[in-house]
C-alpha cells in the first residue's frame, strides 16, 4: 500500500511519465503498454471521461434531492435506474452530474444516448472512450458483437468508471454489450435514465423516480429564468407577473414544458399577449396524443402555434424526421425543407414554398428559420464549444414526439411512423403506407437491410426519402424500388460499406429530383447528360463517393438551380482551364453558378490557388465553403463550414478568387509550406503577411505546421484596424524556423483596440528557434487567453519579451485575467515568464489560475506567484526536487 503522506507525490510522478507522452505516442505503444498508461493516467486524476456537457442547470430544492439521491446510490450499487416522464429533467440532471464527476478527475465518465440504437452503436460509443482515432477505427470493423463485448469488458475490469445510459426504451442487454453486471472484476457501475419504471426493475436496477413536478415556487424560478422577468424593477413585469404564476400551473410543474413556454414568451410586454397564451393552455389535450407527450402537448403546440411564420412551422415539424437525439446540420435542415410545391401539403393554407428561393436570399431564409426555432427552445445547441454552433442543433426527444404528433394530426400527407425509423429489419408489403405519404426517413436504421420491390407500389406522390445510415443495397434499391418514385424531389443514401458502385443513368428518370446525396459509394462518370436529366438540382452530396471521371459542363449545366456542392474525399482531379477538346471538368465551371453559396471540394492542381491563375475568377455567392489543396495532407473529412486547409502553399502567392474568401475564412489550416527558392526576399517571409492579415478579419482558428524557411508567425501593422480581432486559437506544429509568432512592421509601442482580443488558447510544439512568445504591447492585448500549452521549444527563453518602454511591474499583475491552465514541458533554456519581471521581483495575480504543469524547465527558477496569487489553483505537476529550488 503506499501511504497517504506520499500519494500526492506518486499521483505526480505517474502524471509526469505519461501525460504528455500517451496522446502523442498512443498509436505506436504496445496495447499492454497503453492499458497500464491509462490505467495510471485514471488512478492519478487526470482522465476526466466525456467531454463536458453543455447545459443550462438551474438548482432547485427537488431537483438537487434527486441528484443527492443518484450519489447515495453510486456509493454501494452497480446500476441506477433514474426514472420518471418525459420532460421533467432526467438528462440534465445527469449531464450535470456527469460534469461534476468529471471535474474529480478520478474516473471514466462514459455518456451513451441510448434511444433506439442498436448494440454495436452502443459499443462503438463506449470504445471511443477508450480508444485512439486509429483504434477506434479498427474496432468498429469487427463484426461479432461477442468479440467487440469480450474487448469492452476487458477495459471496465481494468478502469474504474461510470456509464451513463440516457435515454433507454427498451431492455439493455448488458452482457451483449461487455458488461457482466455479476463479475466481481468489473470495475464500472451504471446509470441509466428511461421513462419506464419497468425497465428499471427487469434490469435489476436500484430505483430513483425523478419528481414529476417542480412546486409553484420551483416553476416561477424557472420560468423567470428563461422569459426573463422580474418583479422587483420593470412595472410591466408586475402587471404580468400573476399571468406568469398561472401559466406555470398549467404547466403542471415539468421543467421541460415551462422552458419552451417562456422562451417563446420572452420579451413580450403586452398582456394580451400573456393571457393569449393562458386561455391556450386552458384548452384540452386532443385524445389521439399518446399517454408519452399528454401532459406537455398543449404548452408545446401554443409554442408551435405561436411560430409566426408558415415556414417555420413546416421547419419545426419537418425536423422530427431527423433519427432521435442526432444533430441536425444547417445543411441538412436545408434539405429536409424542399417546400413542396405540390398543394396536397400546404393547401388551403396559402402557404409560402420554401424552394421559391435560390441562392443566398434562400440561405438567409432557412438560416432565420433554424435560429428562431433555438431561440423558442424547440431546437437545442449540440455542443457548446463548437466552432459552428449556430449551424447545429438537436430536437428534445419529448418535442420530437410533440412535432410527430401535431404532424400526423394536421398534416394529411406529412406521415412519419415511429416503428420504421430504427427498429425493423426487412420490410414486407404488410408495412406499406398510404399512398398521401410525402415524406419517409429510415436515417439510422443500422439493422435495415432490403426494401420490397412493390414496397413503394402505393407511393407515386413521395417527394422525400432518406436512405441514410441503412444495410440497403443501393445497386438493389436503384434497379427495383426508383422506377415507381418518379415525383421524389429528395433521395439521401450513405452506404455502410465503401466502393459499391452506382450506375447515375438509374435516376435519369427522376426529372424533379431537387436535392442527391450520394455518400460512399462509387461512380465511374458524370457528363453533361447526368445534368441535362436532372436539371433541378440544387444541392448535390457525393462526400466521400470515388468519381473516377467528370466531364467538362457538367456542373456549368446547373448554373441557374445548384445552390451546395459537396464533394470532399471524392473527386480532386480539377483542370484549371477549360478546354473545348478537353475530357476532364474545369474548376473556371464553379465562376457561372449564380446561386452556389455552399462549396466543399478537393484540389489536387496548385496552379489553381497560385496568383497567376484566372484574375478575374472570382465565387462572390460563396457563403460556407471547406477547400482543400490535397498534397501530403491528411485526407479526413472536415465538417466546418469556413475552412481552408493548404498544403505546400504560400498564402501571399494565392489566387484572387481565393484570396476573396479570406474575408470570409473562420479556420485557417496551413501545413509544409513551399517557398520559391529563386526568391531570395521570401527567405525572410512571414507565414502570415500584413496584407494577409488584414484579410482574415473573421478568422478564429489558425493551425500551422511543418515548415523550416518562415520566420514569423503573424506579420501586421499597428497603423490601422484591429489585428485579428476574432483569432481565439492558434496550434503551432515543427515550425523549426520561427522566430516571431507576432511582428510589427511599424515597431510601435500601442496596438489598435480589440486587436487579439479573443485569442483564448495557444499550443506550441517543437518551434526550436522561438525565443519568446509575446511581445509585451500583444501581452496587454490578450485579455482572453485561458490556455498556454508549450512543448519542446529548446530555445525559448522567455513567455513575455522584456519591454523597452519601461512597463511596470504593478502594471504587469493584471496580465491574462483569464488564464487558467499553464503546461511548459521540455524548455531546457526557459529562464522567465516575463523577462522584466525578474529583475523587479513583481508577482501576478492569475485570479483564474487552476491548473499549472511545469516539467523539465530547469533554468525556470521563478513564477512571480506570491502569497495572493492564483487563489484557485486545483492542481501543479512538477518536480519536487524543482519547486523547492523556486525563489
Amino acid at each position: 500500500m503506499v501511504s497517504a503522506c506520499i500519494l500526492p507525490i506518486v499521483k505526480q510522478a505517474v502524471l509526469a511519465v505519461v501525460d504528455w507522452g500517451v496522446p502523442q505516442c498512443l498509436e505506436f505503444l504496445s496495447p499492454q503498454l497503453r492499458d497500464l498508461l491509462r490505467r495510471l493516467r485514471c488512478w492519478a486524476g487526470y482522465l476526466q471521461g466525456v467531454e463536458h456537457q453543455p447545459i443550462d442547470y438551474i438548482s432547485v430544492d427537488s431537483i438537487e434531492g434527486t441528484k443527492n439521491s443518484v450519489y447515495a446510490a453510486l456509493d454501494n450499487k452497480r446500476v441506477i435506474g433514474l426514472w420518471g416522464m418525459g420532460g421533467i429533467g432526467k438528462t440534465t440532471l445527469m449531464q450535470q452530474i456527469n460534469n461534476e464527476m468529471g471535474q474529480r478527475g478520478n474516473i471514466f465518465v462514459i455518456w451513451v444516448t441510448v434511444s433506439h440504437n442498436d448494440t454495436k452503436t452502443i459499443q462503438n460509443n463506449i470504445a471511443r472512450s477508450f480508444y485512439s482515432t486509429k483504434e477506434l477505427k479498427e474496432f468498429k470493423t469487427k463484426d461479432e458483437i461477442r468479440v467487440r463485448a469480450g474487448i469492452i469488458s476487458y477495459h471496465l475490469k481494468r478502469i474504474v468508471s461510470l456509464i451513463i445510459f440516457d435515454d433507454v426504451r427498451d431492455d439493455l442487454n448488458f452482457t451483449d454489450i461487455g458488461i457482466d453486471i455479476n463479475d466481481e472484476n468489473l470495475r464500472c457501475q451504471i446509470v441509466l435514465t428511461t421513462r419506464d419504471q419497468d425497465i428499471c426493475q427487469r434490469l435489476g436496477a436500484e430505483q430513483i423516480k425523478m419528481n414529476a413536478r417542480l412546486d409553484e415556487t420551483e416553476s416561477l424560478k424557472f420560468f423567470r429564468k428563461y422569459s426573463y422577468i422580474d418583479d422587483n424593477n420593470n412595472p410591466n413585469h408586475l402587471r404580468i407577473n400573476h399571468i406568469a404564476q398561472e401559466i406555470c400551473r398549467k404547466c403542471a410543474g415539468l421543467p421541460l414544458a415551462i422552458s419552451v413556454v417562456a422562451k417563446t414568451l420572452r420579451g413580450e410586454e403586452e398582456e394580451i399577449k400573456w393571457n393569449k397564451c393562458l386561455n391556450f393552455l386552458s384548452e384540452g389535450c386532443p385524445q389521439k396524443v399518446s399517454n408519452f407527450v399528454k401532459d406537455v402537448y398543449v404548452p408545446l403546440k401554443f409554442s408551435y402555434e405561436d411560430l409566426e411564420e408558415d415556414d417555420l412551422k413546416m421547419g419545426f415539424l419537418l425536423c422530427s424526421l431527423f433519427p432521435q437525439g442526432q444533430e441536425i446540420q444547417l445543411k441538412d435542415f436545408i434539405c429536409y425543407d424542399i417546400g413542396p410545391a405540390d398543394k396536397c401539403v400546404r393547401q388551403d393554407r396559402g402557404q409560402r414554398a420554401l424552394n421559391t428561393y435560390r441562392g443566398q436570399r434562400a440561405l438567409n431564409t432557412y438560416r432565420d428559420i433554424f435560429i428562431s426555432l433555438k431561440r423558442k427552445g424547440l431546437l437545442q445547441d449540440v455542443v457548446e464549444e463548437k466552432e459552428d454552433k449556430k449551424n447545429s442543433a438537436r430536437m428534445h426527444d419529448v418535442i420530437r414526439d410533440v412535432a410527430i404528433s401535431i404532424a400526423e394530426n394536421e398534416f394529411e400527407g406529412f406521415f412519419n411512423i415511429k416503428k420504421f425509423i430504427t427498429s425493423i429489419q426487412n420490410l414486407n408489403l404488410t408495412d406499406q403506407l398510404r399512398s398521401e405519404v410525402q415524406f419517409l426517413s429510415f436515417n439510422g436504421n443500422k439493422i435495415l437491410e432490403s426494401i420490397p420491390p412493390d414496397f413503394f407500389k402505393r407511393m407515386a406522390n413521395l417527394l422525400f426519402l432518406d436512405l441514410r445510415g441503412t444495410s440497403i443495397s443501393i445497386k438493389e434499391f436503384t434497379e427495383t424500388c426508383l422506377q415507381k418514385l418518379a415525383k421524389l424531389r429528395v433521395l439521401m443514401f450513405e452506404t455502410l460499406h465503401q466502393n459499391i458502385t452506382v450506375d447515375t443513368t438509374d435516376l435519369f428518370f427522376l426529372q424533379h429530383l431537387s436535392v442527391l446525396c450520394l455518400q460512399n459509394v462509387h461512380i465511374s462518370e458524370l457528363n453533361q447528360e447526368f445534368s441535362k436529366k436532372l436539371i433541378h438540382l440544387r444541392s448535390i452530396d457525393f462526400s466521400n463517393t470515388v468519381i473516377d471521371i467528370i466531364r467538362p459542363k457538367v456542373f456549368s449545366i446547373l448554373r441557374d438551380t445548384l445552390e451546395e456542392l459537396y464533394m470532399q474525399g471524392s473527386y480532386s482531379k480539377w483542370k484549371a482551364y477549360n478546354q473545348e477538346d478537353g475530357d476532364y471538368v474545369a474548376f473556371e465551371e464553379l465562376k457561372d453558378l449564380e446561386n452556389l453559396y455552399s462549396l466543399h471540394i478537393d484540389i489536387d492542381d496548385k496552379t489553381i490557388f497560385s496568383r497567376e491563375y484566372a484574375p478575374n475568377l472570382v465565387i462572390s455567392p460563396v457563403e460556407y465553403f471547406s477547400i482543400r489543396s490535397t498534397g501530403n495532407h491528411n485526407q479526413q473529412r472536415v465538417w466546418s463550414s469556413t475552412i481552408l486547409i493548404l498544403s505546400r502553399i504560400q498564402l501571399s502567392n494565392v489566387a484572387k478568387w481565393l484570396q476573396v474568401l479570406f474575408e470570409k475564412i473562420k479556420a485557417l489550416c496551413i501545413h509544409d509550406f513551399e517557398i520559391d527558392n529563386n526568391c531570395a526576399a521570401q527567405a525572410i517571409s512571414s507565414v502570415i503577411e500584413q496584407d494577409i492579415v488584414k484579410l482574415l478579419c473573421n478568422l478564429k482558428s489558425l493551425d500551422v505546421g511543418n515548415s523550416s524557411k518562415q520566420k514569423n508567425l503573424i506579420q501586421y501593422n499597428t497603423q490601422g484596424d484591429p489585428i485579428l480581432p476574432k483569432l481565439e486559437h492558434i496550434n503551432m506544429i515543427k515550425m523549426v524556423g520561427i522566430q516571431n509568432i507576432f511582428v510589427d512592421t511599424k515597431t510601435q509601442s500601442i496596438i489598435p483596440a480589440k486587436s487579439f482580443e479573443r485569442l483564448g488558447r495557444i499550443i506550441i510544439y517543437r518551434c526550436d528557434r522561438l525565443k519568446f512568445i509575446f511581445p509585451w504591447n500583444v501581452a496587454e492585448c490578450v485579455v482572453c487567453l485561458e490556455k498556454l500549452e508549450i512543448f519542446y521549444c529548446s530555445q525559448l527563453e522567455n513567455i513575455i519579451e522584456k519591454d523597452d518602454q519601461g512597463v511596470s511591474g504593478s502594471k504587469a499583475r493584471t496580465l491574462f485575467p483569464k488564464l487558467s491552465y499553464i503546461k511548459l514541458n521540455n524548455l531546457p533554456n526557459l529562464e522567465n515568464i516575463w523577462k522584466q519581471e525578474c529583475y523587479e521581483k513583481s508577482e501576478m495575480e492569475w485570479h483564474s489560475l487552476k491548473y499549472l504543469d511545469v516539467w523539465d524547465c530547469e533554468k525556470l527558477n521563478r513564477l512571480f506567484m506570491g502569497v495572493n496569487s492564483a487563489p484557485d489553483l486545483h492542481s501543479m505537476n512538477c518536480r519536487k526536487e524543482w519547486f523547492n529550488k523556486l525563489l
